[in-house]
């Protein structure tokens, strides 16, 4: 094996106090306990906003978000499949290890922690619109609520036939009243189709 020169040695000194230091001002800069606001959609694909540097789609609101919080610039989906991809970023599993929970039409088990739950736990308050986690069936497993937290859907507009009706704004907006003293989760999801 070879040893390290001198420049390599401290090139690699330099890169990791580099590393550690902007680790640290970021860590500085964040609250305690942040609100989180996950954001997922069907069919939509990088680079495909403006934040990205799309040229065409103008996603003012989404890019307002993204430079005020944290942008995923390297994610990647577990499965080309709905319901086994969600039960990935649920629980942060392959979809190997989910047992039924990674086909599609599967069941989630309780048996798997999931992100929203244990910051649930945490003192979070959480909840999703949209698509959240499915399609399943589950009862089978006992779920008293979607696994993806207390689904806010009751709000709707009027849309076109084929699109999906659910006020996304309006049911967020009853979502905050609903926790108006807590720290936040929510779960974005959602459709150009029913």
């Amino acid at each position: 094996m070879m040893l390290m020169s001198r420049i390599e040695l401290i090139i690699l000194i330099l890169v990791a106090t580099a590393m550690f230091s902007c680790q640290s001002e970021v860590r500085d800069e964040l609250p305690l306990n942040p609100n989180i606001l996950f954001c997922i959609a069907d069919d939509w694909s990088y680079p495909h906003a403006g934040v990205y540097g799309d040229d065409v789609a103008r996603t003012p609101n989404f890019d307002k978000l993204a430079k005020e919080g944290i942008l995923f610039n390297n994610a990647f989906t577990a499965s080309p499949s709905c319901s086994p991809s969600r039960a990935a970023i649920l629980t942060g599993q392959e979809i190997y290890r989910l047992e039924d929970g990674g086909l599609l039409f599967g069941t989630l088990s309780q048996k798997y922690p999931r992100y929203n739950a244990l910051l649930g736990e945490a003192g979070y308050a959480v909840g999703s619109t949209g698509k959240a986690y499915g399609p399943s069936d589950m009862t089978t497993e006992g779920w008293q609520e979607n696994p993806a937290g207390k689904e806010y859907l009751e709000i709707e507009l009027d849309a076109p036939e084929g699109i999906r009706n659910t006020d996304y704004a309006a049911n967020f907006d009853a979502f905050l009243n609903d926790n108006k003293d807590g720290i936040l989760v929510w779960c974005f999801r959602t459709s150009s189709k029913v």
